[in-house]
């Protein structure tokens, strides 16, 4: 079969697609590369659309230059490609791939693609270096939504239905905002709660300049959700994407506060944006990020406990592969990766 690719840079034919496709998500939206470009480090999102000779579409592929420094980058691909048959989605793999290779400052191009090894290697990906750094999960808990709210509850662990009722015997109301009209001050309050989270939890997150964007960038289709303690204090928030008919949970910060942790606002913070993912039509919950099946001592195994007692189904995807378009600058970077990593241990 003949394909054709065309280079897009906002187009809602692609986006409707994505949308629609089982396996599309927000991150393969140009809304989701417009605010991308906003993030330092981060330039020049570019969509690329693989057509058949009936004019189909058949694969959607964004990606973004991550600047490296002296004018160097590498190209990354979140959640992508998104395709329709293994054939268009290697067709333009290989299309991408002869592109980068005119920019001599191209180190290598990652892909994180909605695919399992199967398909990779359907692809041709299959042998390709997986990525040095995790930018998304390849473990994840899906709900299906599209169940009445009983059956939803029914399917929960009988500890996250429970602990859904504690927090509103508790007086726990959640508010939320849609992307578009949360203020400055809204943010402010998640970053406060954030970092309570962080200090908590030890990761790494964003500044407050990524949510004002995300929020500008996304409108309607990002939601900050609000919990309130009845004293009327924020104690918990998190962010909810909408994408077709899937909706995906982001950041969830909470309090540390010994007081309030008992209140079980992370838990009406969830049920809330279920009910509302579904009242828009939503069929899947997408609570994104958990522990590969097996590694109890994986990073995220302190929010796989508390994820998966809202149930779902386990979604598994390979994790992320690199294509060198630079080998020497390639290994070259890849090193740097491992000895920062040897440092970090020493420390």
């Amino acid at each position: 079969m003949h394909f054709s690719v065309e280079k897009i840079k906002a187009t809602k034919e692609a986006d409707a697609w994505v949308m629609q496709h089982k396996k599309g998500s927000i991150h393969q939206t140009s809304a989701w590369f417009l605010f991308q470009e906003t993030i330092p480090g981060r330039s020049d999102a570019v969509g690329y659309l693989c057509r058949n000779e009936g004019g189909e579409i058949m694969s959607v592929c964004w990606g973004m230059r991550m600047d490296t420094g002296h004018g160097a980058f590498w190209f990354y691909t979140p959640r992508g490609p998104v395709f329709s048959s293994a054939a268009a989605g290697k067709f333009l793999v290989n299309h991408i791939k002869i592109e980068l290779k005119q920019h001599k400052k191209a180190i290598h191009w990652r892909l994180d693609p909605p695919a399992t090894a199967a398909e990779l290697a359907d692809m041709g990906l299959g042998s390709l270096l997986k990525e040095v750094k995790s930018y998304h999960p390849t473990d994840s808990l899906i709900i299906d939504i599209s169940q009445t709210e009983e059956e939803i509850l029914s399917q929960m662990k009988r500890k996250g239905r429970y602990n859904i009722k504690v927090a509103a015997k508790k007086g726990i109301s959640v508010v939320r905002t849609g992307g578009a009209k949360v203020t400055d001050l809204q943010v402010s309050e998640y970053i406060k709660l954030q970092d309570e989270t962080t200090d908590r939890d030890r990761f790494r997150a964003h500044d407050a300049d990524y949510y004002t964007s995300l929020f500008a960038s996304l409108g309607k289709n990002a939601q900050l959700f609000e919990a309130f303690s009845s004293d009327g204090k924020v104690i918990a928030a998190a962010i909810l994407t909408i994408s077709g008919n899937e909706a995906i949970y982001y950041f969830g910060v909470s309090t540390s506060n010994s007081a309030d942790r008992p209140l079980m606002a992370p838990y009406a913070l969830q049920w809330a944006m279920m009910q509302y993912a579904k009242s828009v039509g939503c069929k899947k919950y997408d609570l994104t990020g958990i522990a590969p099946e097996g590694q109890e001592n994986h990073a995220y195994a302190r929010m796989t406990q508390f994820k998966t007692r809202f149930g779902g189904q386990r979604l598994s995807y390979s994790a992320g592969r690199e294509i060198p378009i630079r080998p020497v600058l390639y290994w070259l970077y890849r090193l740097s990766h491992w000895l920062r990593n040897v440092v970090r241990s020493v420390i």
